[in-house]
């Protein structure tokens, strides 16, 4: 089957997501997508909740408790309750308003009372920094689970996602749109579930001083409602271009690192540095917009709040000032607030903000929510994806022993154009068959559909006369090893560098595999021998040195098969001759594919392979293929003339 049309960005990579505001609905399909991260941390997440809730209780009672019998009974010599005067260690006579307290009472408990107030406020701080590390601890678990199934799963996408991906924007993706799954669990759940907690305690207690108060709390979030549903869309589509210009500009950077020697050998650092200043720019730009739309948002969603709350403390003063009795009389004597004063106007006017301030964060939530949503849906993009080459039902498991491999009849299109039209031939055991062509014919694309990177439309490769498609594609490539012409090294020593594709090799087998690959003796004069580390890139290491690891760590694997990728590009003649020579002893019954334009090279191999046009034009031994007058003899000559 023929491959999907060819992929030009990020949004046609991954698919676009829609600029539309969240809608409940959205809410609890996130939630529900994100169950699974969320999962194993969900008991830790309910007593966290369970711990805040407690943590302002303790806060809410201690402030009536204590600092209400501080401004009502102590300091404002106003009447208390039979109630409180217990908890003034006073003995009240009946269960009715205690009309005189003497003034050394009052006084002497002005002392313990402040004393009361200190260390409750001290324990309110210290559970509060424990309980924020435990949120903390119980978010980077979450976002843990996501990242590492993100990285999962792009391991796990074909090539042809790889090569049309913008390596950047997957980095993005992966370190901070992952990051938006702990605001699933924060913005959206525990925090709307303690602000609604904290709205409605702080309605009630407003609505026991005085009923009409507490009704403009009350409805006072419906401005909110109606500001959310206006700006909510134009948050969302600006919150989406500031993430994808981010994902740009750090793919940029990422070029630009990657490629310094390649800038500096051109002297195109003036470029490079244009190019970034445009896409830091652009992010920059897309960013603000979006911060200043959600300054905007939070204004009016302030200015819905502050009027309803100006209107409450107004209504509050003008109580206290006329010394009314409070609504529910009787209930709050238990506090000291039997009628409005100083005390009962303060403690009013904390909870209606209280209950404003908690509706006001609800709304703001909903307005940050828009940019978690765009975030976190560019993350599950990625999970969406699916493999495009992927394991049959009843695939078996390839076992060691292979005697030759077969292409038949194979046909093969990248999105971009056909490569492959009918490629058949046979490279047996025992025997190098060097893949020969020009640039663009496709050698190194055919041992990636040997390795399963890619599926192919139409054909057979066969292992041991086997379609490959009937074994896992973990087996074939645990049987197979590929060394490429991009000396691939790591920020290790050169004994793991070496042990990479097989990390419980022996001591003596990496000594094996870099004698034959001829490397001993450059690796013997580095400073701490094998155990040398390389650095970034194995900067230190010349070409030539950097393509003898890589291909001692191909060797090191000892699989059945070996494909070469123009493994002595970066070597002189007489070198590549003896390594060459070193595999033919060392691995004489291993089937080996060599990829390689220099003719020196080829004149090694048992087989020649000769590709153009998307078929096999010509096959046969060196000298064969010389003699003759097809393509081969054509390139060969050509070859020569350009020595």
């Amino acid at each position: 089957m023929t491959q999907a049309s060819s992929i030009t960005s990020p949004a046609e990579q991954y698919g676009e997501i829609q600029a539309e505001a969240i809608r409940f609905k959205d809410v609890i399909g996130l939630f529900i997508r994100a169950w699974p991260y969320i999962q194993p941390m969900r008991w830790h997440a309910s007593a966290y909740v369970i711990a805040v809730i407690f943590l302002f209780l303790w806060e809410t009672g201690t402030g009536f408790i204590i600092f209400g019998l501080i401004y009502n009974n102590v300091v404002l010599n106003q009447p208390v309750a039979a109630i409180s005067a217990t908890l003034l260690f006073l003995e009240p006579q009946q269960w009715v308003t205690v009309e005189e307290i003497s003034t050394q009472q009052r006084t002497s408990l002005i002392m313990p009372v402040l004393v009361l107030a200190i260390i409750a406020t001290g324990v309110s701080q210290a559970v509060g920094h424990v309980i924020a590390y435990y949120r903390v601890w119980i978010m980077q678990n979450v976002n843990q689970a996501l990242r590492v199934h993100i990285m999962s799963q792009m391991q796990l996408l074909s090539m042809n996602f790889h090569n049309n991906a913008k390596t950047g924007d997957g980095i993005y993706r992966l370190l901070q749109d992952s990051a938006m799954v702990t605001q699933i669990l924060q913005t959206l759940m525990i925090d709307p579930f303690l602000r609604v907690i904290r709205f409605l305690l702080g309605i009630l207690v407003v609505t026991a001083f005085s009923p009409l108060l507490g009704t403009i709390l009350l409805f006072s979030w419906l401005p909110m409602l109606w500001v959310a549903k206006r700006l909510s869309p134009t948050l969302r589509r600006q919150f989406k271009q500031a993430r994808t210009t981010s994902a740009d500009l750090t793919a940029n950077i990422q070029e630009s690192i990657e490629g310094i020697r390649t800038v500096k050998v051109n002297s195109l650092e003036g470029n490079r540095q244009g190019a970034f200043e445009t896409a830091s720019a652009d992010a920059f730009l897309a960013s603000h917009d979006a911060r200043v739309t959600l300054l905007f948002y939070g204004f009016y969603i302030f200015c819905c709040t502050a009027v309803p709350l100006i209107v409450v403390e107004l209504g509050a003063a003008y109580l206290a000032y006329q010394g009314a009795e409070t609504f529910l009389r009787d209930l709050l004597l238990g506090f000291g607030f039997a009628i409005w004063n100083l005390g009962g106007q303060d403690q009013a006017r904390a909870r209606a903000k209280q209950a404003g301030g908690s509706v006001e964060d609800l709304f703001t939530l909903w307005g940050r929510a828009q940019d978690m949503a765009m975030g976190l849906n560019r993350a599950y993009q990625v999970l969406d994806l699916k493999p495009s080459v992927q394991d049959l039902p009843d695939a078996l498991p390839l076992e060691r022993v292979i005697k030759d491999v077969e292409f038949r009849d194979v046909h093969f299109s990248y999105p971009e154009r056909a490569l492959f039209q009918g490629v058949s031939f046979k490279a047996p055991a025992g025997q190098i068959t060097a893949l020969v062509g020009p640039t663009g014919s496709g050698k190194s694309s055919l041992m990636f559909l040997l390795l399963r990177l890619f599926e192919i439309d139409q054909g057979e490769i066969l292992i041991d006369g086997m379609d490959i498609r009937k074994f896992t594609k973990n087996s074939v490539r645990e049987n197979i090893t590929l060394a490429t012409q991009e000396n691939i090294l790591f920020s290790t020593t050169v004994m793991e560098n070496i042990r990479y594709a097989r990390p419980s090799a022996t001591e003596n087998e990496v000594l094996w595999a870099a004698q034959v690959v001829e490397a001993t003796q450059f690796i013997d004069k580095l400073p701490r021998g094998y155990q040398t580390d390389l650095g970034e890139k194995a900067a230190r290491l010349s070409s030539g040195q950097r393509q003898r690891i890589v291909m001692a760590r191909a060797l090191l694997k000892k699989t059945p098969v070996l494909i070469l990728d123009e493994p002595t590009a970066s070597l002189d003649v007489v070198t590549e001759h003896r390594i060459l020579e070193n595999i033919k002893t060392q691995l004489a019954d291993k089937t080996i594919f060599l990829i390689t334009h220099r003719l020196s090279t080829v004149r090694q191999a048992d087989q020649i392979v000769y590709l153009k046009s998307g078929q096999v034009q010509e096959q046969g031994t060196y000298q064969e293929l010389a003699d003759s007058s097809g393509p081969f003899s054509r390139f060969v000559a050509a070859e020569l003339d350009e020595v």
